[in-house]
């Protein structure tokens, strides 16, 4: 792909390849559904082509990539010590497009060495990146830093935390201060949300979403499932899982499964909150407004999403944990991850629902699944013994 952005430059002020033609397919080269076309008004070029071009290379979210570029220096138009003219550095030592201290560039450097360009930085060694393949990392080069800030942030865990990803780059990673950087990481989280409104679904390094059935996706990736009931002694099916009541006797599912299990959106929704809850640890709220509909999830690891963001069902929200002792477990004996439908007749019972997708039978709405009576089964059944089916499933 960089070959293809690469001509396009010799073409004075054209836009990049990919915003000028279309095929079949979506914009070329992209899958149907996302257009960066639209980008074109916010996010100015070099900056979005390289964006793209780095986030392919490196498989991390192209719109984190664009946050980042966007709050450390207006994706290269602020006009300040650091980010512009080149060879300058600001009070904290960060320089660039993407504010690389030196010594994050190259470890040899110092933090306020004015020019810190030369061969690439080997891993361990930095993150100074040749982007543009002319054989110098150079912080000042727009694919450069770019490939730099996606090599970093893909080693802050960007691909599965782009929140606690951003909060460290603009913090530091070694920066224990738990308030430092949070401001910065939720606006990147909104940024994120907005860029991908404007372009579409898909994407480079755009995380995959999960099949939708009916308007519907598991909320879950069927792995983490598959992790915890293979390992069980005796072994299981997953299934009996999905019609387990929840502990207390309370409406709801606690669905065990490993720490870092990647969580998706149930349905299309509004996030209604996304913060750190009391029992509930970390946690998120999705709302369906044709189904008049709340969808909670509690003790996860990492969370992805913002209040305000709409979401489509099958997009990724964040990851699931509930380990004690660890960040955003809240009050838990275990992994696993907690779920709970509200809507105003009252908390409904998610069981049927759950193992209709399993299944990909038929699945109800929202507004068909009961409100009482979740207990299918209060304990596990035999391993040789049929899974029961709730009876508010529609049986094919």
């Amino acid at each position: 792909m960089r070959r293809a952005l690469a001509a396009v430059v010799v073409v004075v002020l054209a836009p990049p390849l990919g915003l000028m033609m279309s095929t079949s397919t979506g914009t070329a080269g992209w899958p149907a559904g996302f257009d960066p076309a639209p980008l074109t008004g916010e996010i100015p070029e070099p900056m979005l082509s390289a964006y793209l071009d780095a986030a392919e290379t490196w498989e991390v979210d192209w719109a984190l990539l664009a946050a980042v570029g966007k709050l450390e220096c207006d994706h290269g138009r602020y006009r300040a010590p650091g980010c512009w003219p080149p060879g300058t550095i600001n009070q904290a030592g960060a320089r660039g497009p993407m504010q690389f201290l030196g010594s994050t560039w190259r470890s040899s450097a110092g933090r306020y060495d004015l020019d810190v360009a030369g061969p690439p930085a080997r891993d361990g060694q930095g993150y100074g990146t040749d982007g543009d393949d002319d054989g110098i990392a150079d912080p000042w080069s727009p694919l450069d830093a770019v490939h730099s800030a996606a090599r970093y942030l893909v080693a802050l865990g960007g691909r599965d935390d782009p929140r606690r990803a951003a909060k460290s780059y603009n913090a530091g990673p070694a920066n224990t201060n738990p308030t430092a950087g949070e401001s910065y990481a939720t606006r990147a989280l909104e940024l994120i949300a907005h860029y991908h409104r404007l372009a579409g679904a898909g994407g480079p390094g755009t995380p995959t979403v999960a099949v939708v059935q009916d308007g519907y996706a598991l909320p879950f990736d069927p792995a983490g499932l598959h992790a915890v009931t293979s390992e069980a002694s005796p072994p299981r099916d997953p299934e009996w899982q999905l019609v387990r009541p929840h502990h207390s006797g309370r409406v709801g599912i606690d669905i065990a499964m490993p720490v870092g299990t990647t969580l998706y959106a149930l349905v299309d929704a509004e996030v209604v909150w996304a913060s750190d809850s009391g029992n509930c640890g970390y946690g998120l709220a999705i709302r369906n407004a044709d189904q008049h509909a709340s969808i909670t999830y509690c003790h996860l690891s990492a969370i992805n999403v913002s209040a305000g963001q709409q979401v489509a069902a099958g997009q990724p929200l964040g990851r699931s944990g509930g380990q004690p002792g660890t960040a955003g477990a809240g009050n838990s004996t275990g992994p696993h991850l907690h779920l709970h439908i509200d809507t105003p007749a009252g908390r409904r019972c998610p069981q049927a629902l759950l193992l209709g997708l399993w299944r990909g039978w038929p699945v109800p709405t929202i507004a068909a699944l009961r409100t009482s009576g979740c207990t299918y089964t209060s304990v596990a059944p035999p391993p040789q013994s049929p899974v029961p089916v709730p009876p508010d499933l529609p049986i094919p």
